[in-house]
């Protein structure tokens, strides 16, 4: 897909996405988007050493896609601009109960 910047509101979805993958998916987007930011170290560990002794990505519901999505929230948060950052990961959003 081809990469847009996050916008005022990406960087928000990107942590509702990584808390669905781990079965955080049963709360307030606001309380999934809080417990990305709670489980930032791990977030961080999951970037700079995915096989090291922190391997909390590996227990989410698709461990892969998960890691995926905490390369792109620490890049984009590391960028210092979030909302230019440039990010082609698609966020999955739960149309079901529509």
């Amino acid at each position: 897909s081809k990469s847009k910047p996050l916008g005022p509101r990406g960087l928000y979805w990107l942590k509702v996405h990584l808390a669905n993958l781990a079965g955080a998916d049963k709360m307030s987007f606001d309380d999934r988007a809080g417990f990305t930011e709670k489980n930032m170290k791990s977030v961080r560990a999951a970037v700079t050493n995915p096989f090291g002794e922190d391997r909390w990505w590996m227990g989410l519901d698709d461990p892969f896609q998960g890691l995926a999505t905490c390369h792109e929230i620490v890049n984009a948060i590391d960028s210092g601009d979030p909302e230019s950052y440039e990010c082609a990961l698609p966020v999955h959003m739960d149309g079901s109960c529509n």
